[in-house]
């Protein structure tokens, strides 16, 4: 087999069960505020909201930020997804980073505000797009002194109406502070832990609290509807309750009915960060059996579960999780993430090919909101990005809620192990409905960028408009293609030809090595040999195809030296310095890392195999590869025969 064959066969052997389900689809990110750029500049995960504060039927965004000092605006909205600057709002020099919260704390039925800082400040909203106020809430602050001597941060208050007075309270870490009606607050209770959020877990119309202790223990306690609680009762904590940066955990629980039985359920991550959890609720104020979907965090960040919405209109709730939009199947379990990238700001590709920060930035915090008035959830993010001299930028864009779109599932996995993220220049495949109208392959020769009747457009911060992709093959289920992009994220979008062209789509995640190998099917190597022998090059099989069946073909190391070139993808940028390769145990250095060569999207790496080895049988291959001479994850394993 030919290294092109290799390609065809190896990349379009099957459609992963995983990526099925119901489309959703984007427009590009549009920036709706740039704040200044400085070292201390940050936006929080708890940093944004989204209300009709002037009153016009038109969603807006409240912000909160840091550029040299504190910042916090409206953004009012236009109804077509643009937004004008509004009032913004006094902030203290020395408070951090200010968490905002949305509630009705005086009942005249108008969002008010409430600025968590050194000093909770609340703002009551006139309807108008103005406030009155700031109005303060003593002993309501971002850090609390504990009665043990010891003090934490607290990045949330939970608002509720805990007294069913018609206006919404406080709970600010472990105290409770009912509203007054004016913006002033009196102090209530004092629960026995903080607060991470308040739900009615029983179904009697009262706010019951979410309690979570130092040491992760979680209780819950039903509220009496007069501002107390009943004591409270352990549940069984499944999710990952503290992360390195104090109080973050705060954000990293949320309630709703996930399964959709009528009862309100818990969501987080794991404790080690690597699966979605959903603790069912019975309805009475306990919970059932954890239900847990494996494999979604890649790209996704599950400390930053910030934001729910049902986004494809299934009736089934879903979440944002970093970059990760991901549909829930209305059973406690998730689909595969859609990913977004939110950043605006170019990049410069020549920076980002030799220093794999260049293009970075970090996804905060995330709201959801209809800014178009067409019935679909929208998202609005707010991301740092790097800048000159070490500053940091923090920005606020927009993405409007295309729905079913293009008909992907997923925009982009590597073409070899059908994981993410993938490597600049790689061979990806993306999946989905209704993609093409016709199977077709790309004539071996030619560079194809018009396939079965569509385009496929690439739009990254580091190139300037719409690129169109070379394609492999296109059908109505799967198309392949070589993604060029040195961003964090690449926007991707199928052209119809002789239909209008609109840009809405989905992210596919970059990493600047994503290494995968090839396999012909049962995991044998697309690969092949050759002998270094005193006459000349002489090429070896290394496998043999009969129809859709593949086996590997013995591997002869008597006699002259025996070299294997493997192939793969996302690894153009490694170098063979630093590289390796485990061949049945044993390290060998790669003798070339890089393209292929005259295939686009195709990877290669060389290997001496060494007499010793002969007689290994049927042994496995993984290889280590260097960026910069950092060592990167290991490749999946592939298979070859050796005697």
């Amino acid at each position: 087999m030919s290294p092109k064959q290799f390609l065809l066969r190896a990349s379009i052997l099957c459609l992963p069960a995983f990526l099925s389900g119901q489309t959703i689809s984007f427009l590009p990110p549009v920036g709706a505020f740039l704040g200044g750029a400085s070292r201390g500049s940050d936006l929080c995960g708890s940093c944004l909201a989204v209300a009709d504060f002037n009153g016009d039927g038109k969603m807006d965004i409240v912000y909160t930020g840091r550029v040299l000092s504190p910042i916090a605006g409206i953004l009012l909205g236009n109804g077509d997804g643009t937004f004008r600057n509004g009032v913004t709002f006094a902030t203290g020099f020395f408070d951090p980073t200010l968490p905002v919260t949305v509630g009705d704390f005086n009942g005249d039925g108008k969002p008010d505000l409430i600025f968590l800082g050194n000093t909770a400040k609340v703002y009551l909203g006139n309807g108008d797009g103005t406030f009155s106020g700031p109005f303060n809430v003593p002993g309501c602050r971002n850090f609390l002194n504990r009665g043990d001597g010891s003090a934490d941060y607290v990045s949330v208050v939970s608002v509720a109406d805990l007294n069913r007075d018609g206006r919404q309270d406080l709970i600010c870490g472990p105290l409770v502070f009912l509203s007054a009606g004016d913006g002033s607050f009196t102090a209530g209770t004092t629960l026995p832990a903080d607060a991470l959020l308040a739900a009615d877990m029983n179904r009697d119309g009262i706010p019951d609290v979410l309690m979570i202790s130092s040491q992760g223990i979680f209780t819950l306690a039903l509220g009496k509807g007069d501002g107390t609680f009943a004591a409270g009762l352990a549940i069984n904590n499944p999710f990952g309750f503290k992360t390195p940066n104090p109080g973050e955990y705060y954000t990293a629980v949320r309630s709703a009915d996930f399964n959709n039985d009528g009862f309100v359920d818990l969501l987080g991550a794991s404790r080690d960060g690597t699966t979605l959890v959903v603790l069912p609720g019975r309805g009475d104020g306990t919970f059932g059996t954890p239900v847990a979907t494996f494999g979604l965090f890649g790209s996704v960040v599950p400390s930053q579960i910030n934001a729910m919405a049902d986004f494809n209109h299934d009736g089934f709730i879903g979440l944002i999780a970093g970059d990760g939009v991901i549909a829930g199947n209305g059973d406690g379990t998730f689909r595969f993430p859609v990913f977004v990238g939110v950043a605006t700001e170019p990049c410069n590709i020549d920076a980002a090919k030799v220093d794999s920060l260049a293009c970075d930035y970090s996804h905060t915090a995330s709201a959801i909101g209809d800014f178009n008035g067409d019935g679909k959830m929208d998202l609005v993010s707010g991301y740092v990005v790097g800048s000159a001299d070490n500053n940091k930028q923090a920005s606020i864009s927009v993405m409007l809620n295309s729905g079913a779109g293009n008909g992907f599932t997923a925009a982009g996995v590597s073409a070899a192990n059908w994981t993410w993220p993938v490597g600049p220049g790689s061979l990806v495949a993306a999946f989905g409905v209704n993609l093409a109208t016709q199977t077709a392959f790309a004539p071996v020769a030619a560079t194809t960028t018009t396939l079965g009747g569509i385009r496929v457009h690439v739009r990254d911060r580091s190139h300037p408009g719409d690129r169109l992709a070379q394609l492999y093959y296109v059908s109505p289920t799967q198309v392949n293609y070589v993604l060029e992009s040195y961003d964090n994220f690449a926007w991707v979008t199928i052209e119809r030809v002789g239909s209008p062209y609109v840009a809405q789509g989905m992210g596919v995640p970059i990493r600047y090595i994503a290494a995968g190998l090839f396999s012909v099917g049962n995991g044998v190597a697309a690969a092949t040999a050759f002998r270094d022998t005193a006459a000349g090059r002489l090429d070896m099989p290394v496998t043999n195809c009969v129809g859709v069946n593949c086996t590997s073909v013995p591997i002869n190391l008597a006699g002259a030296p025996v070299y294997l070139s493997l192939y793969g993808t996302g690894f153009t940028l490694a170098s063979t310095a630093g590289s390796t390769c485990s061949v049945a145990g044993r390290a060998l250095p790669a003798m070339y890392v890089g393209p292929q060569g005259t295939i686009a999207g195709l990877n290669q790496i060389n290997i001496l195999l060494p007499p010793i080895l002969g007689g290994s049988g049927f042994t496995s291959i993984t290889c280590s590869l260097s960026l910069n001479g950092v060592a990167q994850p290991p490749t999946n394993a592939v298979k070859v025969l050796i005697q």
